[in-house]
């Protein structure tokens, strides 16, 4: 009778080798997925906006002028306004602070944009 490592290890090879032969998941699982998600996921937005709010170049002015530009156009549009890391060609600038966050969201929901969020909150200093 053979000894239970024995077994294993044969049963684990088999294993193995049936999982690299046999593509996970399976290529119906993927189009049943897609199909699904076609109807429940809304279509992506046409464009999209972005101000990076860099410490001492970037003012809830300007960001409030940018945002009625955009306003304008289509008061719907994503506008993302992103923190700041001084990192690379940069490193002697500060993060972007809570407070110059937080200024340019209201300065850009004031000039009527609809949909504003702030991003890489993680990299905002309290400065």
């Amino acid at each position: 009778m053979p000894s239970r490592a024995l077994i294993a290890s044969v049963s684990l090879a088999v294993t193995r080798r049936h999982s690299c032969l046999t593509p996970w998941p399976p290529p119906d699982y993927w189009l049943s997925a897609a199909s699904w998600s076609a109807g429940k996921r809304p279509s992506a937005p046409l464009i999209i906006a972005s101000t990076l709010l860099v410490p001492g170049y970037i003012t809830a002015k300007e960001v409030k002028r940018i945002a009625q530009f955009i306003a304008e156009y289509d008061p719907d549009i994503p506008y993302s306004l992103l923190g700041f890391a001084p990192n690379y060609l940069m490193p002697d600038m500060p993060y972007t602070s809570v407070d110059q966050a937080e200024a340019a969201y209201e300065a850009a929901t004031a000039a009527g944009l609809t949909n504003v969020h702030i991003g890489n909150r993680h990299l905002l200093g309290y400065a």
